[in-house]
């Protein structure tokens, strides 16, 4: 597990929430320069309560995200139709293998608990016309934004585009619109302290960036995320990690040959959705969701200047690799060449992070347990570009 400043100042923040009985109200800086709300420490406080180490409460994250994979497992095989159900499953596969979110799974970030509050939305929005459903839908909405902003983003575009769509079908009574509010209340009452913090000027200032609108950086790290790719770039492990794995101590190389693969297959399906007019293969609920995450909140975080990270997609999971599925389908056999391929560069990843105690030279840096041997650390830094 990685262990910089950010790491080190949530467990500091949650152990401390713990020995004091209170739990903060405002929370770490964000990427665009404002305090994030309390509640993004909270479940972390709540794993303080039962340990104060590290890679456990790091093994609660893993845990976590596990139970929001068979969270959506679980609503995919109950409540999408058997006719089109494939795409979904594959799509979560996908998903459950992705170097993206295997990554993301061994972080002490607040936003690496966000599938699980996703679940719950997804869920929630499934089952909006019983009570319980609206009702969980607008919780789960409130509480995701304050977990990581990009949550609201996501919120906003779910309850628009219901609107939208529902209105145009007539159906917009259907949901229980009450329920939802009152759930929405509920979660949005834990904001008002850090509310009054930022109009007060105590919780920073917003960052806006216009690159971002010509780069569309968001679209880029779907695509990089979607194909299995971002491990490749020097952000995370650098190009060293492309010669591995080592045999008798000899780069192979295959890493190189699986990205090359990975990211010839992602462009060939995605300029030949782009020449169908953005029109892949999957049903029109999945069509939706698609459009929400990829259209509505990849439109908006590009619009508002945000300088958009690879976790920022973290909220819009698994839909970036069920948008991947999709856009494939119906080739099987190919989606299982990919997921295959991405599996082997997951654990090759872990393999090489292990043997390596971390991989200094990039983003990654030295591990928990490298930093905490007893031992003088040793930087041996690869020969070539990085």
């Amino acid at each position: 597990m990685e262990w910089k400043f950010d790491e080190q100042w949530m467990v500091t923040r949650a152990i401390a929430a713990v020995h004091d009985g209170a739990l903060p109200w405002l929370g770490m800086n964000s990427g665009v320069q404002v305090l994030n709300p309390g509640f993004s420490i909270w479940p972390f406080a709540l794993m303080a309560r039962f340990t104060d180490d590290p890679v456990a409460m790091v093994q609660w994250i893993q845990w976590s995200n596990v139970i929001a994979l068979w969270a959506f497992f679980w609503l995919f095989v109950r409540a999408v139709p058997v006719e089109t159900r494939s795409v979904w499953l594959w799509g979560l596969a996908l998903f459950a293998v992705s170097p993206f979110a295997i990554l993301f799974s061994r972080k002490l970030w607040a936003q690496n608990v966000l599938p699980l509050f996703c679940a719950a939305a997804l869920w929630g929005h499934f089952y909006r016309r019983t009570r319980p459903g609206a009702f969980a839908w607008g919780l789960a909405g409130a509480l995701m934004g304050q977990i990581h902003m990009s949550g609201f983003f996501l919120a906003f575009a779910l309850a628009l585009g219901t609107v939208v769509r529902d209105w145009r079908r007539g159906e917009l009574r259907s949901t229980r619109w009450v329920y939802w509010i009152a759930g929405s209340l509920i979660g949005g009452a834990l904001l008002l302290p850090w509310l009054s913090a930022i109009m007060a000027g105590h919780a920073g200032h917003s960052a806006y960036r216009f690159r971002e609108i010509l780069t569309l950086n968001f679209y880029a790290q779907w695509l990089l995320a979607a194909w299995g790719i971002a491990l490749a770039g020097t952000r995370y492990a650098g190009t060293q990690f492309l010669r591995e794995p080592l045999v008798w101590g000899r780069p192979t190389y295959l890493m190189l040959l699986a990205h090359i693969y990975l990211a010839g297959v992602g462009v060939w399906i995605t300029l030949r959705w782009l020449a169908s007019g953005l029109r892949p293969r999957f049903d029109t609920l999945l069509g939706f969701y698609i459009l929400i995450t990829f259209g509505v909140v990849g439109g908006l975080l590009t619009l508002f200047g945000i300088r958009v990270r690879p976790h920022y997609l973290i909220v819009v999971a698994p839909f970036v690799h069920l948008w991947a599925a999709g856009v494939t389908w119906p080739r099987r056999h190919l989606l299982a060449s990919v997921a295959v391929t991405q599996m082997v560069v997951a654990a090759t990843f872990l393999a090489f992070v292990h043997r390596e105690r971390g991989i200094p030279w990039a983003d990654y840096g030295w591990t928990y347990r490298a930093q905490h041997s007893g031992g003088t650390l040793r930087i041996d830094r690869p020969t070539g570009p990085d």
